[in-house]
């Protein structure tokens, strides 16, 4: 199916973007933000999307980001997954693993650029071999951007995904965030993927909305929905709705 395939590419064409206490999760655009040095920063969460011509659920999955110094962290994402075509019996087991880093290289009073290289690939063989998910691996370079003007955070990514079986795409996404207080902070975002083949491109464009909750200073509550802007997918492969819901625990000081 098609859309197995959409979901594989346009998790690490993101760059999963699941690494900062205060973006990344629930939304797919990336900050500049980055865990504390000595910082261990856990998210169990499980996320999901449907189509028409099926559904794919990410759960129970964990997203871990370690702070390597100021402006620097590791992440590692593993998740299971199950995926239902229309009309089919699901399968479950392992899904793709990301690992990634951050390097925020540019920072001024308001305002961060910083790159966020990933490698994405299955966990688990078995999982290609039931059409789990697709057998490749995919490099993503992004550039995040991001500014802040009083309780307003803006935030931009710009990236290229070279894939192992010769599916290339851009990515390009935007994200506005306002702290309703100083525990909540409601998130906006457009987000969107181009493929490129042998000359064609085919691509798409969703929205998605989010909140973070800060529940205590250590533990978080993060949740999103999202839908369809536009798409040059094929009919079927259109994404209908998705959600991210997710729990995240910072370890250390």
């Amino acid at each position: 199916m098609r859309g197995r395939l959409v979901i594989n590419v346009t998790a690490s064409a993101a760059s999963l973007c699941m690494n900062a206490a205060i973006a990344g999760p629930p939304m797919v655009t990336d900050d500049t933000g980055t865990a504390a040095p000595g910082v261990l920063e856990i998210i169990a969460y499980a996320a999901g999307e449907s189509r028409d011509a099926g559904e794919s659920v990410e759960g129970p999955a964990v997203d871990l980001a370690y702070g390597l110094s100021d402006t620097v962290e590791v992440s590692l994402t593993i998740p299971r997954q199950r995926v239902k075509d229309t009309g089919e019996a699901s399968i479950k087991g392992w899904g793709e693993a990301t690992a990634g880093l951050k390097w925020r290289f540019l920072e001024g009073e308001n305002t961060a650029l910083a790159v966020a290289p990933s490698l994405s690939m299955p966990l688990s063989r078995s999982s290609t071999i039931i059409g789990l998910v697709e057998d490749t691996t995919v490099f993503t370079l992004p550039l995040l951007a991001s500014a802040s003007l009083g309780r307003w955070e803006f935030m931009g990514n710009v990236g290229y995904s070279i894939g192992s079986r010769n599916l290339d795409a851009f990515s390009l996404s935007m994200s506005t965030g306002f702290s309703l207080t100083a525990d909540v902070r409601l998130l906006g975002e457009v987000w969107g993927v181009d493929f490129v083949n042998d000359g064609a491109s085919e691509g798409f464009l969703n929205w998605r909305l989010g909140v973070e909750w800060g529940l205590n200073e250590r533990l978080a509550l993060l949740a999103a929905y999202g839908g369809s802007v536009w798409t040059q997918l094929d009919e079927g492969d259109e994404l209908n709705e998705d959600y991210y819901l997710g729990l995240q625990y910072a370890l250390g000081d």
